[in-house]
């Protein structure tokens, strides 16, 4: 992906995020209705969006993520290798916290708001708090994994080659584990209002147009499948334990 479509691409996403969000806090005022937790899950997710997108932004101007040379750290007109590998690193680090933090509240927002518009279902509302136990879980630990995944010696994810290959070991597991298990956690999102929805007393095809407003969720999870397909196909390509794909990289997609 060159640098001109990673830009266009962030700030289309970002405008459209924040259109959207601003959106709907002003329909809760005009309704006169109170902010809830999803609301506000959903203002994290935003907030986090922006430093996701600003981090990259910044990457990409000094051509981290375009295929060339970067204008920053040069010897001789040229920029020495392990330096922009080290950059890389620490970059798609910082991204990988956010993105995993920003994927953990935007799923607990959705479920958020669907106990606010089911809450009177019990089965739901018990299977609803159970979903808001594995979810908040879920974000904690894979943060853990990322900031713990060379041990105590985070800095050989961009040292040395030998120091990666020593210290971080657990990179590749804790990987694999995040690309599936995030899509897992959205395939239960998603499915998780369609029992209440069914019983609903209500027409045959509401209930499916209801269930198609829902589905717009396949979205993340398509993205989702999208970083797993980046993660398996890039990873055999691997030349130096620097352009393994691990969880930090992910976070670019």
């Amino acid at each position: 992906m060159d640098a001109a479509t990673i830009i266009v691409v962030t700030a289309v996403l970002s405008s459209v995020a924040t259109l959207a969000v601003i959106g709907r806090f002003w329909a809760r005022k005009l309704k006169k209705q109170q902010y809830g937790i999803d609301d506000w899950t959903t203002l994290a997710s935003l907030l986090i969006m922006w430093a996701l997108a600003a981090v990259t932004l910044k990457a990409t101007s000094i051509g981290l993520y375009d295929g060339h040379h970067f204008n920053i750290s040069k010897t001789g007109g040229e920029p020495k290798e392990a330096g922009v590998e080290e950059l890389i690193s620490k970059y798609n680090f910082v991204k990988c916290i956010l993105l995993i933090a920003g994927l953990g509240s935007v799923k607990l927002s959705v479920v958020f708001l669907y106990r606010r518009v089911f809450k009177v279902v019990r089965g739901f509302n018990l299977y609803s708090i159970g979903l808001i136990a594995l979810l908040a879980a879920w974000t904690v630990s894979f943060l853990l994994a990322n900031i713990l995944q060379c041990g105590t010696r985070l800095s050989a994810l961009w040292t040395s080659a030998d120091d990666t290959l020593r210290y971080c070991k657990a990179a590749a597991p804790a990987t694999y584990g995040f690309v599936v298990s995030d899509i897992i956690t959205d395939f239960l999102v998603l499915i998780s209002p369609i029992p209440v929805v069914w019983r609903m007393q209500v027409t045959t095809a509401k209930k499916i147009g209801i269930l198609a407003i829902f589905a717009l969720g396949t979205l993340s999870t398509g993205a989702a499948c999208g970083r797993m397909y980046t993660f398996v196909e890039a990873r055999p390509q691997a030349k130096t334990p620097w352009r393994k794909i691990s969880i930090s990289q992910i976070a670019l997609y």
